[in-house]
């Protein structure tokens, strides 16, 4: 999440408004669910992953290995689609079978559901969570941005916290042996939960240090500037989806 985090904020294309790529990448989203041709989610997949590469600033090896995370769970939840079970005659017995129309539903459906992580892929590595603040124009209520963003910064708390605790562990060779290991990993869950609140207090104490009395979390405004690049590839893309849904 820190490279994730490192790779939004140095983004060359973070200076396009937030509200224009959230649009931009739910769009894409709304035309593979739409349309439903693997051609378009297929296409969608490579723009997508394209721009996150070639103009975000993303290296190939963190957008695979962010794919390859989000491919493990995606295929799980296909399994049940390619695998039909159901009763066999009037014995009673149960069976599973997979024929070649369930594994292309469940081709097409975990292509269709790689293109849409793509997407919410380059939002995440080219637009900084703390921009969310430019949803304030929806009317989006401050609450809810303020939980958001204290909720972001308390998940990094969280991992400082366990990579700490790790280390220490692992100076003292608590990861030698598997009895060692599993020791090492009882005591570290057992001790992160109070660890981590004892961080959070010291961060809701330097809010209180600041005037912080609730309501918006007072920022800088960003600028933005309007990019004619940016607004030409977003069409084209858009409409190569639209092109590859009428072949």
């Amino acid at each position: 999440m820190h490279r994730l985090d490192a790779y939004a904020h140095a983004s060359r294309l973070r200076h396009v408004h937030p509200l224009n790529k959230f649009a931009f990448a739910l769009t894409v989203i709304a035309l593979c669910l739409v349309l439903d041709r693997p051609a378009v989610s297929a296409a969608a997949l490579l723009w997508m992953a394209g721009l996150s590469l070639l103009w975000g600033g993303a290296t190939p090896g963190f957008v695979l290995r962010l794919l390859a995370a989000e491919g493990l769970f995606l295929a799980l939840s296909v399994v049940a689609v390619a695998v039909q079970i159901g009763p066999v005659g009037q014995g009673g017995g149960w069976s599973a079978t997979v024929t070649p129309a369930s594994l292309a539903q469940a081709g097409a459906l975990l292509l269709r559901a790689f293109a849409c992580a793509s997407a919410m892929n380059f939002l995440a590595l080219t637009t900084p969570i703390l921009e969310l603040a430019a949803a304030q124009r929806f009317r989006a209520p401050a609450a809810l941005l303020d939980v958001t963003l204290v909720m972001y910064r308390y998940v990094f708390l969280l991992l400082e916290t366990l990579m700490r605790m790790q280390r220490a562990q692992e100076s003292r060779n608590g990861y030698a042996s598997w009895s060692a290991t599993m020791r090492s990993a009882a005591s570290l869950g057992s001790q992160l939960f109070a660890a981590s609140w004892r961080s959070g207090q010291r961060m809701e104490m330097a809010l209180q240090a600041r005037g912080y009395e609730g309501g918006a979390l007072p920022m800088l405004a960003p600028t933005y500037t309007l990019s004619w690049a940016w607004l030409a590839v977003a069409c084209l893309v858009l409409a190569t989806l639209l092109g590859l849904a009428h072949l």
